[in-house]
């Protein structure tokens, strides 16, 4: 019972799509002209598609995704006017922002400009399932 009721709940939103493979967003090739895989998605209901523009290593790829996703699904602790911390929870847009930014600071690696998005910047996740579900991302 519990499995259906998922699926139903799963299916009812729209997805975020993260095409972590080399060039997804598109090129200047004739196959990636005509058929573009982020406009495909959004054309079937994808809320949100994040794709690359030029071919990204393997080890860059999976450390930018789960920095991202951390961002995303997690937030950011920060200092608010009363100097309390507290977690910060981002739209799609400043969990992408933060991430290339990390990544630029932290290894001078500019390589997250590569990732474009393709939804509104105000996207965000409606509500995690549950924390068990994503604790294996550390």
């Amino acid at each position: 019972m519990l499995g259906s009721k998922l699926n139903l709940q799963i299916c009812c939103y729209q997805p975020l799509v993260f095409l972590n493979a080399c060039q997804s967003a598109g090129g200047a090739d004739e196959l990636r002209r005509t058929f573009n895989l982020p406009k495909v998605f959004i054309q079937h209901s994808a809320a949100a598609v994040i794709a690359t523009a030029c071919p990204v290593p393997d080890i860059f790829a999976a450390a930018f995704a789960k920095v991202f996703y951390k961002f995303f699904l997690r937030g950011m602790v920060v200092t608010d006017e009363s100097g309390e911390k507290i977690v910060k929870m981002m739209s799609i847009g400043e969990a992408l922002r933060a991430t290339r930014w990390y990544f630029l600071t932290e290894f001078n690696n500019p390589l997250g400009l590569a990732y474009g998005l393709s939804s509104p910047a105000g996207y965000r996740v409606e509500q995690v399932l549950t924390s068990a579900v994503f604790s294996s991302i550390s």
